[in-house]
């Protein structure tokens, strides 16, 4: 984390990080890593987001042994497991998690506008729509920044059998309306300077319990430059305003990130679910039985908001 916080302020250390000098040094230790399973860029970076777990755990606690964060009953990102219907399910939102990526043109084309064209005429071919891009990381005035993101949308609820057949649709569950808000991982500098701000922020998450028949709301901590930079999202660039105006159309809402992306995922998901949370819990109905039934409907809802992330860091304490 040192060695980045001064790549982020200097770049000769970026050049001397990436000398060849240093990784002939490093060559050792990168053999060496191969009999614990680590062999190739992807298990570096569930080792690294290893890492950043322990870490935000150790500040919560500073009394806790680090040794015992490596016990072999505890699990990690290193021995996760995942069912097979959960990957099939992850895999359509796997391109548009790279969207963002693939549409950032070089010089001299390597500027928002030819970006938002490019991204445009790329996912016309799979019939989205682009609402919103800003394919760069920002800093506003107030010194907020957020990284890249974009809002596509697609209608294939009116589809007939014919059409879903020819667009490759897997059933009747695929013709529907769905809007996907894209964040970009690190890719620049600025982007750095949002995962250094490292300290711990508080924040807090309510769902519906059916079983208690209540709303719960969970207390805890996470990653405060990543939660600011999803409120810059929602809030400076009206985000917030536009999803929730798709979902009361009836689309159905997907926050879909990479690595930083990621992490700013899922605290615009937890944000837009809180929101909704909140408004049904301020209608008043005047039938309490009427009420009961609608609100348990609107509750079950929620739930067409979610977060699909790949290569997340550790970003809450709880």
């Amino acid at each position: 984390i040192k060695a980045l916080k001064y790549a982020y302020m200097s770049s000769e250390l970026v050049n001397a990080l990436i000398s060849a000098d240093l990784f002939a040094a490093l060559n050792p230790l990168l053999e060496n890593l191969k009999q614990y399973g680590i062999t190739g860029p992807t298990a570096l970076l569930n080792l690294y987001y290893l890492g950043c777990k322990h870490t935000l755990e150790y500040k919560q606690n500073f009394l806790l042994k680090k040794d015992a964060a490596y016990a072999e009953d505890q699990t990690g990102v290193l021995v996760s497991e995942c069912p097979v219907e959960v990957l099939e399910y992850i895999s359509r939102y796997v391109s548009p998690a790279q969207f963002l990526y693939t549409s950032f043109l070089p010089p001299p084309h390597d500027n928002n506008d030819w970006s938002s064209w490019y991204l445009s005429k790329m996912i016309s071919r799979q019939e989205w729509t682009l609402l919103m891009c800003m394919n760069e990381a920002t800093k506003l005035p107030n010194g907020n920044k957020c990284p890249a993101f974009a809002i596509i949308a697609r209608d294939r609820s009116l589809l007939d059998s014919e059409d879903a057949t020819n667009a490759h649709l897997g059933g009747g569950e695929e013709r529907r309306k769905e809007a996907l808000l894209i964040i970009r991982g690190s890719a620049s500098t600025l982007d750095w300077g949002i995962n250094l701000q490292e300290a711990l922020a508080p924040f807090s998450y309510s769902y519906y319990s059916p079983d208690k028949n209540e709303v719960v709301t969970v207390e805890g901590h996470g990653h405060s430059g990543i939660i600011l930079g999803a409120r810059t999202i929602l809030e400076d660039y009206n985000v917030r305003h536009y999803l929730l105006t798709l979902f009361d159309n009836g689309f159905d809402i997907k926050v879909v990130g990479h690595s930083l992306g990621a992490g700013t995922s899922i605290f615009i998901a937890a944000e837009l679910r809180n929101y909704l949370i909140q408004r049904i819990q301020d209608d008043h109905v005047t039938s309490i039985a009427s009420k009961a039934v609608l609100h348990a409907a609107r509750y079950e809802a929620v739930h067409r908001v979610s977060a699909i992330v790949f290569a997340s860091p550790t970003i809450v304490s709880e």
